[in-house]
């Protein structure tokens, strides 16, 4: 890998590829997502993106999975779910 497109990569749960799927087909936005799950609208953008696989918290996980009524299970935000992507 290059290290200009070591810059754009990005590893994305299969919790973030879920949550992609499921707020596409129930919300309007992110930021309606994120009040009704009662989080943080940049740490939800941060987990869609990649940007912070590594650090989902439990909470964050929970109140999803809580949101989603299972359809994004905690554990799906688990690291060995990751795959690299390309922005």
């Amino acid at each position: 890998m290059s290290p200009s497109s070591s810059e754009t990569a990005r590893c994305r749960t299969r919790g973030a590829r879920l949550l992609d799927r499921y707020i596409e087909k129930h919300y309007e936005s992110l930021a309606a997502f994120a009040r009704h799950a009662d989080v943080d609208r940049v740490t939800l953008v941060r987990a869609l993106t990649g940007e912070r696989w590594k650090r989902v918290t439990a909470d964050f996980a929970f109140a999803v999975q809580k949101a989603t009524n299972g359809e994004v299970p905690a554990e799906a935000w688990c690291s060995a779910t990751a795959r690299l992507v390309e922005n």
